[in-house]
């Protein structure tokens, strides 16, 4: 939401009479869309606790490192924390917002949390991090999602946890072998 509409923005005004086609899902879905030529180039991310290797075909470009943050409702007792940190080990009892489970980011904080010893108790589930920070300022519990993720609204407070800095580190994936000009410039 905040990177790509503006890169196809400015694609489209530098390179007037290019024909862009957008899809949208999970990394998984769309990778055999590009393994076989009808993409040629992936917007990914993986999460520090959740690794993952592409096909060898593929050519990673990295364009980001981002921090985690937890979000929670603005009147929750720890959203007034001094120095805006929580302990992973004192949400044990929450009640969590997650992506769908399949979802490398659901299972990043199921390894997070049983790091620290518990299993989040999740309630909601969407992948639309929007919807996902909604449901927290409205006090339906709290989530762990990117940064950039993160859009603020009223009801809601960001921290981050405290000794740990998890991330989640974004990529743009194209064939190897791909000659299509535009790529650079989308790059």
């Amino acid at each position: 939401a905040r990177i790509l509409p503006r890169a196809l923005a400015r694609l489209t005004r530098e390179q007037p009479g290019i024909e862009v086609t957008l899809a949208e899902g999970e990394p998984d879905e769309l990778l055999p869309e590009l393994l076989d030529g009808d993409l040629d180039a992936q917007l990914v991310y993986r999460y520090d606790l959740f690794p993952r290797d592409w096909p060898d075909r593929l050519a990673e470009t990295r364009l980001m490192d981002e921090d985690l943050v937890l979000v929670m409702p603005e009147d929750h007792p720890l959203a007034r924390t001094s120095g805006r940190t929580v302990r992973l080990g004192d949400l044990q009892d929450e009640t969590w917002i997650a992506s769908r489970p399949e979802t490398s980011g659901a299972q990043a904080l199921q390894r997070l949390c049983a790091s620290a010893g518990f299993s989040p108790r999740i309630a909601y589930r969407s992948n639309d991090y929007t919807v996902v920070c909604g449901l927290v300022a409205c006090g339906l519990g709290i989530a762990l999602v990117p940064a950039m993720g993160c859009m603020p609204m009223p009801g809601l407070a960001m921290l981050k946890l405290a000794r740990r800095s998890p991330r989640r580190r974004v990529f743009v994936l194209r064939r190897a072998t791909n000659a299509n000009p535009l790529l650079d410039d989308v790059l």
